[in-house]
């Protein structure tokens, strides 16, 4: 499955690390924004996430055969892969925030 992992987005990258690059000492206020942007995508991807990965578990549970059930199953781990991915975004951008 890590063959179809999510990378991280370039914008996650982090402002404060575009920050070191450029030189500049501090996130700068539009950085800032940026930071908060991420974090609400991110607390909204995850519900997005979550809500799936309750449908796709119930579905998997009321499965009447074993090729239907490995299928879901399979899904279910996909979609718990991407809620781990998106978890660390958040993380990370909130950590972020917390260093200004």
């Amino acid at each position: 499955m890590r063959a179809n992992s999510v990378e991280s987005s370039p914008t996650m990258a982090g402002p404060r690390r575009e920050a070191e690059e450029k030189g500049e000492a501090e996130v700068t206020e539009p950085q800032l924004s940026e930071l908060e942007r991420a974090v609400a995508s991110a607390k909204g991807s995850l519900e997005v996430i979550s809500t799936l990965r309750e449908e796709f578990s119930e579905w998997r549970d009321e499965a009447n055969n074993e090729g239907e059930k490995e299928a879901l199953d399979n899904v279910v781990g996909h979609i718990e892969e991407l809620g781990r991915e998106y978890e660390g975004r958040l993380q990370e951008a909130e950590a972020q925030i917390r260093l200004n």
